[in-house]
């Protein structure tokens, strides 16, 4: 499949195209494989637009039009329109997809604005006529809670042009009503425009190249969500049931235990009230209020709970978590899963600001680790999982140049040759394996602008202090790695970032006057120290006036006024350099990961040897036919590898490949159980093993055996 591969202009004809879908009954459809399309309306200019009904004879004009590789095709919010174009075998390409140039142009502007703000407020009353509605922004305005890309938002912010949506969901299966016609017209008259005047602020950022790469990975997406994921049904349903037994255990226990700890010690009349009958089974863990109570803390939140050290609140904390796992993934995903078990998510390829692929209804991208376990095949083909070994640290060697991190990443062990340089163990001395746990934890935690306190945190530091000579040894060990990342940080705080192929991200700027510098100097010396400067300051401000919080502070009210908002500004500006440390690392890596899936889709759909499943991160799915697994595997692997220099000139990026389902089996030799993939590939002898069949031996055993 060929994409978006020359200048705008470079087209010979560049059309508006969009789809009214119908479910056969008398409403629109939202669902390819049961809806239908009912109208496709081509505007080959302003004045000059034609509504075809597929069932109709001109509608052959409307398919030549679609499959002219040299006509662009724009529309906005593609995906939809193509999952019904594809369900019918129609493929219209190259497209340009309106919503996805905007959310790139504004990408990481999270916050709505003005527009976003009345359309907001209006979404209920999609008939106000234009005149009216940007004049009586103050009277309608309501809080929007994101930056919209919707056609309608982005006609106004970049035309001027106001675009009423009042017969959108109407039925589109019969005979059109001249309001339906206008409304569809209305839907394509733009586009040409708006695409144009996109592409010349896509030329001024200098994002045409991944540009393009969105508008090939488009149809990549369209397949991801019309395939699915097949799920082992039984095993996920089994590992839930034991998971809610578990849980019911834990509940009863830990009932007991609060109620022995916290309330019967502590009768008091709140405790009375709560437990007149003094029976534990009358706490409900489930009701923040109670708990907080119980607890004798301002709230139950993540944050609170984790910085308690009790094992009875630290029990309650895993409590919480098992509890959400059980509800969220027995109702939300299980429910979900189709007749014949696959589960479908929507996918959104530019939603978030690093250009990673975010996934909702349900969540795919943030699934649990066991997840992968319940991944199966249809019949007659195996599951493949391909990942990126350590991507992200390469990346980050790469673009910052830095020749000793580059190093590490093509050793034979990235983490025990970057120890050995952070903690300077000579060389022919082997690596402890405690010190390589250290060294991997600080190198993934650098670019994501961690703390020495946040080290401490994760449990692998001691104290403060042994995190900070971690720390100071990688950058000691890695200068040139140290210098991208402070240089980043300073380009975000500047207002922008960009990526390996181009794609930037925007920041607010964020400006502290010279006398909120000095109040914040004041304040800063009268806060208490070895205490949370952020719960302090909350507590003070949360109970009393600013007139009051000044006396208790010691300064008068405009100074902590002054130095509030400092303070304030000071802790975006931090998250700014965070966020702009890491934005061209992650932004890089969904790059290279979208170029392969990219020349994947073109090779699986040449080949027929199988299809992707699903993407999370640095990781792709596949269901091959495992008569072609010895031809599909290493040329996966090769696509793969090869898509990384593609994006970063010179990079190394191995790929990891597994085949076949989670299975438990155990050592023939020694008898430990283990959890394996089901098949072991042997490409070059052309074997292929079977776990559930062929006899295992772990590899502490089979190097014995050697």
């Amino acid at each position: 499949m060929s994409g978006m591969d020359k200048d705008l202009l470079g087209y010979k004809k560049i059309v508006g195209i969009d789809i009214e879908t119908w479910d056969g009954k008398r409403g629109g459809s939202l669902d390819p494989y049961s809806g239908k399309i009912a109208l496709v309306q081509i505007a080959y200019d302003k004045d000059n637009i034609v509504l075809y009904r597929p069932w109709e004879a001109n509608f052959e004009e409307a398919l030549r039009v679609i499959n002219d590789k040299e006509i662009l095709k724009v529309g906005h919010n593609l995906k939809f329109d193509l999952k019904f174009f594809y369900m019918n075998n129609i493929y219209p390409e190259p497209v340009f997809d309106t919503m996805i140039a905007s959310q790139m142009v504004y990408a990481g502007l999270d916050e709505p604005d003005e527009i976003s703000e009345v359309l907001e407020a209006l979404k209920d009353d999609l008939t106000t006529e234009e005149v009216a509605i940007f004049e009586i922004l103050g009277k309608k305005k309501t809080k929007a809670t994101r930056f919209s890309h919707s056609l309608q938002a982005v006609l106004k912010r970049e035309l001027d042009i106001f675009l009423p949506k009042d017969v959108q969901n109407s039925n589109w299966g019969g005979e059109l009503s001249e309001a339906q016609k206008e409304y569809a017209i209305n839907d394509v008259k733009y586009l040409k425009d708006l695409a144009i005047e996109l592409w010349k602020k896509i030329k001024a950022l200098n994002m045409e190249k991944v540009f393009m790469l969105e508008m090939k990975f488009l149809p990549v997406l369209v397949m991801l969500e019309l395939t699915g994921v097949k799920i082992n049904k039984d095993g996920w349903q089994q590992k839930m049931e034991k998971e809610k037994q578990e849980l019911l255990q834990l509940e009863k226990e830990l009932k007991k235990e609060i109620y022995e700890k916290f309330v019967s010690k502590n009768n008091t009349s709140t405790m009375i009230g709560l437990f007149e009958d003094a029976e534990y089974e009358k706490i409900n863990l489930n009701s923040p209020l109670q708990m907080s109570k119980i607890f004798g803390l301002p709230n139950v939140s993540k944050l609170t709970l984790e910085r308690i050290d009790d094992p009875t609140i630290k029990k309650y904390v895993e409590y919480k978590k098992k509890a959400k796992l059980v509800t969220t993934y027995s109702k939300e995903y299980l429910e979900k899963l189709t007749s014949n078990d696959r589960l479908f998510s929507d996918y959104s390829q530019t939603k978030t600001a690093t250009g990673r692929i975010s996934s909702s209804n349900p969540n795919l991208q943030n699934v649990p680790s066991w997840f992968k376990r319940y991944i199966t095949a249809e019949e007659g083909y195996v599951p493949v999982f391909a990942d990126y070994s350590q991507v992200e640290l390469r990346i980050l060697a790469y673009l910052s140049g830095d020749e000793a991190m580059i190093d590490s990443c093509n050793s034979k062990d990235m983490h025990s040759e970057n120890a050995r340089k952070i903690y300077k163990i000579p060389p022919g001395q082997p690596v402890p394996s405690e010190l390589r746990k250290k060294a991997k934890t600080v190198s993934f935690a650098i670019p994501y602008g961690s703390s020495a306190y946040g080290l401490v945190v994760r449990g692998m530091f001691s104290s403060v202090r042994e995190a900070e000579e971690a720390i100071e040894g990688f950058f000691d060990s890695f200068p040139k790695v140290k210098e991208f990342l402070e240089k980043s940080a300073k380009s975000a705080q500047n207002g922008i970032t960009r990526d390996a192929l181009g794609r930037v991200r925007n920041y607010k700027k964020i400006y502290i006057s010279e006398d909120e510098k000095e109040a914040l100097k004041i304040f800063m010396f009268k806060l208490p120290s070895g205490t949370s400067k952020d719960e302090f300051i909350k507590e003070i401000l949360g109970k009393n006036s600013f007139k009051d919080a000044a006396k208790i502070f010691g300064i008068d009210e405009q100074t902590l006024q002054l130095a509030i908002s400092a303070y304030e500004k000071t802790k975006k500006l931090a998250k700014i350099a965070r966020e702009g440390q890491n934005h061209p690392i992650q932004a890089t890596s969904a790059s290279i990961t979208k170029t392969a899936m990219v020349d994947l889709l073109e090779y699986l759909s040449m080949t027929g040897y199988g299809y992707m499943t699903l993407t999370v991160h640095d990781s792709i799915f596949f269901e091959i036919k495992k008569e072609f697994i010895f031809d599909a595997l290493p040329k996966i692997k090769e696509i793969m590898e090869q898509a990384g220099p593609k994006v970063v000139p010179g990079i190394i990026t191995p790929v990891d490949v597994e085949v076949g389902e989670k299975i438990s089996v155990f050592c023939n030799s020694c008898g430990k159980e283990y959890e394996i993939n089901r098949y072991m590939v042997d490409i070059k002898e052309k074997i292929i093993v079977d776990f559930t069949k062929d006899v295992y031996i772990c590899e502490e055993c089979f190097n014995n055996i050697l």
